[in-house]
């Protein structure tokens, strides 16, 4: 992942779990997973059936048994009734959950990986350990497994909530162990004690990769070191209001705001530290989860939509339906608000208790001529 994830911390856990299992140690393999489990819960139910694959892989044709009965009590799990309204909703903008939706170089990503390691385990490459072999070997069908299970999900309407599982997340893991062993068998054939071979391998390498992330996030430092402070005007503006607004305050913004432009997908949870209203973006991977909250998710980003046309009376009733009292909206802002912060690109401004006392001033004065 290019920002931390929770699948920073899990991710080396439960390739430590595996080591520790390759090496004769089930004790600390089940204290890895354990570790996982409590960040990941998810990324973690990969590694442990992985692990309990490679315990039976001494059985030819028996690996994929331990993932198959890892699967036996989902029907407990979800409805087979299909979602409806906003929860099917917030389901169907996870595009990726369903294989129906996948282009060919995606599914290319599946079967690569898949041949080859397939490959690799039966022709046993000279040199390779048995541990590399009982990896490729078992790595194959536990693929193969879910990605089976991912084309099940996606034949049927009444099995599309349990494409929450998102069984093709297996695929982080099998990534995570294939190169590793193709490296090697790269390193060991290929590349041995020439220099120029490595740099004529990795340069190209790290050049792509310096340039999807700069193509991904162009408005952002390519690494972000401790104590580089951003000129990124989203970022400028959260940590403004992490330094500058109550503890306590609730913030609106546009729903869409890590899509637009320039945002380079900061959080601001993260980064300002502040409540917010839900967004159409993250928050609705939250709901594909949780569905209970759907509700309450399309209620507050139905609330925020128009964002871009919202005028003072909009921020008024924003208000009184939420306990807003703060917005962070793109420059121009709009008539009538204090606010207190301006950048290039944003201003961070009051509502709630603010406009409302605003507005009692201005509607004093015909009061009284009234009276």
């Amino acid at each position: 992942d290019p920002y931390v994830t929770a699948r920073t911390l899990s991710t080396p856990f439960t390739l430590f779990a595996i080591a520790a299992y390759m090496s004769g140690s089930t004790r600390r393999a089940l204290a890895w997973l354990l570790a996982a489990g409590l960040i990941h819960p998810q990324m973690a139910f990969f590694g442990a059936v992985l692990v309990g694959s490679l315990a039976v892989e001494r059985w030819r044709g028996k690996s994929p048994a331990v993932g198959v009965a890892a699967f036996a009590g989902l029907p407990f799990v979800f409805s087979f009734r299909p979602s409806t309204g906003a929860a099917r909703e917030a389901l169907l903008s996870r595009t990726y959950f369903f294989v129906s939706n996948w282009q060919w170089y995606e599914w290319a990503g599946v079967v690569a990986p898949l041949g080859l390691l397939w490959w690799l385990a039966r022709a046993r490459p000279k040199g390779t350990t048995p541990a590399f072999r009982a990896l490729a070997g078992t790595l194959a069908p536990f693929g193969l497994l879910f990605t089976a299970t991912g084309i099940a999900l996606a034949t049927s309407a009444r099995l599309e909530n349990y494409t929450r599982l998102q069984p093709m997340r297996s695929f982080h893991l099998i990534y995570l162990v294939f190169f590793p062993l193709l490296g090697g068998l790269a390193g060991e054939y290929v590349l041995g004690r020439k220099p120029a071979r490595w740099i004529i391998l990795f340069a190209p390498l790290a050049a792509g990769m310096w340039f999807l992330a700069w193509s991904a996030f162009p408005a952002s430092p390519h690494v972000e070191w401790p104590g580089l402070v951003t000129s990124n005007p989203w970022a400028e503006a959260f940590r403004w209001i992490r330094g500058n607004t109550p503890k306590e305050a609730v913030f609106a913004m546009d729903p869409g705001y890590l899509l637009l432009p320039g945002e380079d997908t900061h959080g601001f949870r993260a980064v300002a530290e502040r409540s917010v209203l839900a967004d159409r973006v993250k928050d609705s991977g939250a709901v594909s989860l949780f569905p209970q909250l759907a509700g309450e998710w399309k209620a507050e980003v139905d609330a925020q939509t128009g964002w871009d046309q919202f005028q003072r009376a909009d921020f008024e009733r924003l208000a009184a339906r939420y306990p807003v009292t703060w917005i962070l909206t793109r420059r121009p802002a709009p008539l009538g608000l204090d606010c207190p912060y301006v950048n290039r690109e944003l201003a961070v401004c009051r509502i709630g208790p603010a406009i409302r006392a605003a507005t009692d001033r201005e509607r004093l004065p015909r009061a009284r001529l009234v009276w």
